[in-house]
């Protein structure tokens, strides 16, 4: 009698079905960029480590899902780095404060 002692993964999937579930991520984003705690968080059927193991890195996994947008005739817009200067930013802090009558605290934001 002889035992095979190899576990089979249920998440083990090959880099076609993780490109394949990485295109449905990318319409759940509405084709914008997006990072490993983006859809980590999204809860998807796939992790960030879901698409290390199959695609090898992070970024190989990105560029098989570029590639296979663009075979579709799709792209993924850039993210949007919006610049705040610091005058902006000290106005809505100015703003803040006074709505709150006192400095704000990381207390005043969280969900009671």
């Amino acid at each position: 009698m002889s035992f095979d002692f190899q576990r089979h993964r249920i998440d083990k999937r090959t880099p076609a079905q993780a490109v394949a579930l990485l295109v449905a991520a990318a319409e759940h984003f509405k084709f914008c960029e997006f990072g490993k705690r983006d859809l980590n968080a999204a809860k998807l059927g796939i992790s960030s480590g879901g698409v290390v193991r199959a695609c090898g890195s992070w970024s190989a996994g990105m560029q098989a899902l570029r590639a296979a947008l663009a075979a579709k005739g799709l792209t993924l817009k850039p993210r949007s780095r919006a610049f705040v200067s610091d005058d902006d930013l000290f106005i809505e802090m100015h703003r803040i404060w006074g709505g709150l009558g006192h400095r704000p605290s990381r207390y005043d934001g969280a969900c009671q």
